[in-house]
C-alpha cells in the first residue's frame, strides 16, 4: 500500500467505503491543472490504483461509472503516455538513474489497479538501483529482481525484506511459491537499457504465469481444507502416537518401485504388473487399489493424504475377503474413517509442511521430504527417502483418455463426480503437450501437478534415482524416460540373476514421550488461545465505539498487530483460522489494517473458542 493509502478505516461497509474515495480521488484527478503539484497528483493516482484493486477483490462489478471517474480515466489515458518523449518505448531505461525519469516510469507502466501490497514487481535486468529505490518509496511491498547475471551484490546498497533476486526461471518460481501470503498478480518491467531480449522476456512471462497459479491454487485448497486438515490430525492423535512415523522405518534391498494411479491408461498395461510381483515394490495410491485387487494384484504399499472421506470406497475394500494392506502410509491429516482399512503396518506422514511439520517438531520426529501436491507426488518423494533406484509411474495419465480422467474401476464413483463436478461447473481445460506428441486436456490444477513432477525430479533428493513414465498415455512429464511397462519390466529383470527382495525395517520409538509432548503441544495451544482471545476482545470494544479518539486507534492497530503475530508464531492456530481469514480478507483486506466489520471480531471469538473446545476434547 503506498503511503497515501489509508491505514485504519470507519466501521462502514467496505464496499461502499472503497467506492466512496475512489470518487473523491477520482474528482481530484478530473480537476489537475497544470498549475497543480505532480508530486500530489502521484500520491492521488498511487492511492487510486490501490483502492480500486482492493475495491474489485471485494465486487468486480464496481466502481460504477459516472462523468467523474470517466473524465478522471480520459486524463489518466493521456498522462501515462509521458514516456513517448523518450522516442522508443525503452529508450527511457538510459535515465533510470535520475529519480523524476524514474518516477514518471512507474507513472506510465504501473497498471492502473494496482495492490502495492498484493501484486508483484517484477523488474527485469535493471541497469541502476534508483528504479528499485523508486518503487519502494512509492510503497512496493515485493520487488522480485531478475537477471542472469548475480547482481544481488550490484544494488547491496539498498536493504530491504522486500528485495527478491532471480538469476534463473527456476528461481523466480521458487520465490513465488514459497510466499506464504497470497499473491494477487505481477507485473514485469523492462529496465535494462540494452536491446529486449524477447525469448528471455517470453520465458520469464510463462514462468511467473505458471507459478502464479500455482500459488493461488495451493491457497485455494487451503482455504478449502485448512479447518479439515486441522480437525482430522487432532482426531487422529491417540492413533497417531501408538503407530511408526515415516522418519522411524528404513527399506533395505532398495532396487525398483512401481507408483501406480488410477489414470484412464491404467487398463492398458496393469496386466504386465503380475510379472515383477515380489521383484519390484508396487505402491498404490489408495483409489488405484481397487483396480489392482479386481486383476489380482496386492499392492506392496498403499499411500493416501486426501482429507476428504471416501465412506464407501472404505466399505468395499473392508468386504474384501482376505484383504489386509501389507504397509499403509497415511497423512496425519486424512480422515479417521481411512484407518478404518484392514492393514498389517500403519505408518503416518504429512503431506504438507503447513499442516504438520509444527506438530512433528513437537513430538521431535525428523521430517523428512515427503511433501507434495497430490499423493502421487507425495509418494515419489517417499520412494526417494527410501533410496529407491528405479521409479515407475503407471497411471499418471494426469488428462483426460476422451471422456475419463480415471480408470474403469469400482471405489471411484465419487472421485469420478468430483471431478465431473469441477467440468461441469467451468473448471478451466487446458491442452498440455501429450505422452505420444500433440496434445491433451486436462484441468488446471493437473496441469499443475504435471509441473511439480518436473520440479520435483530436479530437487536434491530425487538425484540419485532413475525415474521412468510408463503410463503410456496421458500428458507428457519432461525429465521422466517414456517406456512401455513391459519393456521397462523386461530391463529390470534382465539387470540381475536375482533381484534382493526390498524390506522395511522399523526402528523403536517411544510412544510415552510422544504422548507427553502431545499434552504440552495442546497445552501450549490452549495458553496462546487465551492469549489471542483478550486481543480480540480489545478490538472488538474498540471497534463498537462509535467515536474513535487517535489513542484508541493506534491501540486497535496495536492490537490487530498482535492478533497476527500470535497467528504467525502458532502454526495450528493459523492453519485453522485460514479458511476464516482468507474469506475476511477477501471482503476487508485482511485482519490487520482492516476495513473493519463490526460483526468480524465477533465472528472470530468464535472461531477461537470452537478451536479451544477442540482441543480439550482432544487432548490425550
Amino acid at each position: 500500500m503506498t503511503k497515501s493509502a489509508t491505514k485504519i478505516l470507519p466501521p462502514v461497509s467496505a464496499a461502499d467505503y472503497l467506492e466512496e474515495r475512489y470518487n473523491k480521488l477520482s474528482k481530484e484527478i478530473a480537476e489537475f491543472t497544470e498549475t497543480n503539484d505532480e508530486d500530489k497528483l502521484r500520491l492521488v493516482v498511487d492511492e487510486r490504483r490501490y483502492i480500486l484493486s482492493t475495491l474489485q477483490a471485494i465486487d468486480e462489478t464496481r466502481p460504477v461509472k459516472n462523468d467523474i471517474i470517466t473524465k478522471a480515466d480520459y486524463f489518466l489515458s493521456n498522462w501515462t503516455k509521458r514516456l513517448a518523449i523518450f522516442g522508443s518505448e525503452h529508450e527511457v531505461n538510459k535515465f533510470l538513474w535520475d529519480p523524476e525519469i524514474c518516477n514518471i516510469f512507474i507513472d506510465c507502466s504501473v497498471p492502473l489497479r494496482w495492490n502495492w501490497e498484493k501484486d508483484w514487481a517484477v523488474l527485469i535486468k535493471p541497469s541502476y538501483e534508483m528504479i528499485i529505490a523508486c518503487f519502494l518509496d512509492r510503497g512496493q511491498s515485493h520487488i522480485l529482481i531478475y537477471d542472469t547475471d548475480n547482481i544481488k551484490e550490484k544494488f547491496d546498497l539498498i536493504e530491504s525484506e522486500n528485495l527478491h533476486f532471480a538469476a534463473s526461471c527456476d528461481e523466480c518460481r521458487s520465490i513465488l511459491l514459497s510466499h506464504k501470503s497470497p499473491i494477487q498478480g505481477a507485473h514485469l518491467f523492462y529496465c535494462n537499457e540494452g536491446q529486449i531480449d524477447v525469448e528471455n522476456i517470453n520465458q520469464i512471462t510463462a514462468s511467473i504465469r505458471d507459478s502464479l497459479t500455482t500459488h493461488r491454487i495451493t491457497f485455494n485448497t487451503i482455504k478449502t481444507n485448512s479447518r479439515t486438515w486441522m480437525t482430522n490430525v487432532m482426531t487422529n492423535a491417540e492413533v497417531l502416537i501408538g503407530s511408526p512415523h515415516i522418519s522411524q522405518i528404513a527399506l533395505q534391498n532398495p532396487n525398483t518401485a512401481i507408483i501406480v494411479a488410477p489414470g484412464p491408461s491404467l487398463s492398458k498395461n496393469i496386466h504386465e504388473l503380475k510379472r515383477i510381483k515380489g521383484e519390484a515394490l508396487i505402491i498404490s495410491v489408495l483409489h488405484a487399489v481397487p483396480r489392482l485387487l479386481k486383476e489380482g494384484i496386492m499392492p506392496d504399499v498403499v499411500v493416501h493424504v486426501d482429507s476428504a472421506p471416501d465412506r464407501d470406497l472404505v466399505e468395499k475394500l473392508k468386504q474384501q475377503l482376505d484383504f489386509e494392506i501389507p504397509l499403509f502410509v497415511v497423512a496425519a491429516s486424512a480422515p479417521q474413517v481411512t484407518l478404518e482399512i484392514p492393514t498389517k503396518q500403519f505408518v503416518w506422514t504429512e503431506m504438507n509442511a503447513l499442516v504438520n511439520s509444527e506438530f512433528s517438531q513437537y513430538l521431535d520426529l525428523e521430517i523428512p521430504l515427503a511433501y507434495g501436491a497430490n499423493v502421487s507426488l507425495v509418494t515419489l518423494n517417499l520412494c526417494a527417502i527410501w533410496k529407491i533406484k528405479n521409479i515407475a509411474l503407471v497411471g499418471q495419465d494426469l488428462a483426460f483418455d476422451g471422456d475419463k480422467f480415471y480408470a474403469d474401476s469400482d471405489g471411484l464413483e465419487n472421485a469420478i463426480k468430483v471431478k465431473s463436478s469441477m467440468i461441469d461447473r467451468g473448471g478451466e481445460l487446458k491442452e498440455v503437450p501429450g505422452y505420444y506428441g500433440g496434445t491433451v486436456k486436462t484441468l488446471q490444477d493437473f496441469a499443475m501437478f504435471i509441473n511439480e513432477f518436473e520440479r520435483t525430479i530436479k530437487a536434491e533428493w530425487q538425484e540419485n534415482s532413475n525415474h521412468f513414465n510408463c503410463t503410456e498415455g496421458g500428458a507428457k512429464i519432461n525429465g521422466f524416460t517414456q517406456l512401455p511397462l513391459s519393456e521397462f519390466i523386461d530391463n529390470i529383470q534382465a539387470s540381475k540373476e536375482q533381484i534382493d527382495k526390498s524390506v522395511f525395517v522399523f526402528n523403536d520409538s517411544d510412544n510415552a514421550k510422544m504422548r507427553t509432548s502431545l499434552r504440552k503441544y495442546f497445552s501450549h495451544y490452549l495458553d496462546v488461545t487465551k492469549e489471542f482471545l483478550e486481543y480480540v476482545n480489545i478490538c472488538a470494544r474498540i471497534n463498537s465505539m462509535k467515536v474513535k479518539s487517535q489513542k484508541n486507534i493506534e491501540k486497535l492497530a496495536n492490537a490487530e498487530e498482535k492478533l497476527k503475530e500470535i497467528s504467525v508464531e502458532n502454526k495450528l492456530l493459523e492453519t485453522y483460522l485460514s479458511s476464516f481469514i482468507v474469506d475476511v480478507s477477501r471482503k476487508n483486506q485482511g485482519i490487520i489494517n482492516t476495513v473493519s466489520n463490526t460483526g468480524f471480531y465477533d465472528e472470530l471469538r468464535k472461531e477461537i473458542f470452537a478451536f479451544r473446545t477442540l482441543l480439550l476434547n482432544r487432548m490425550p
